[in-house]
């Protein structure tokens, strides 16, 4: 708990308008208390909780809280492989090109 105490407390003296939310399994008067001293913006416990925690997530602007498919991400067109090189066009000498 003091490692994520720490956490939020470096986080919200980095970015103090950035809303942390900490998520625990079950509701701990102490841990709360700590948590929210430390800087969180919402705290939640799991077992009660959870419907509560999706709207604040999508309020939030994070979008749909679905549960994960199993398949990976799409590949971006930052990783997708590099494309060929065009064809280098040779100029005789008269100026024209080879392929012309």
């Amino acid at each position: 708990m003091d490692a994520s105490a720490a956490l939020i407390d470096a986080l919200h003296r980095r970015r103090p308008k950035l809303p942390v939310v900490a998520v625990v399994e079950k509701h701990d008067e102490a841990v709360e208390r700590a948590l929210r001293a430390a800087g969180t913006s919402y705290y939640f416990a799991l077992k009660t909780d959870e419907p509560l925690l999706r709207d604040v997530i999508e309020m939030m602007g994070v979008g749909s809280v679905a549960a994960h498919s199993g398949l990976s991400p799409p590949r971006s067109r930052l990783c997708a492989k590099p494309r060929a090189e065009p064809p280098v066009r040779a100029r005789s000498r008269y100026g024209r090109s080879s392929f012309d």
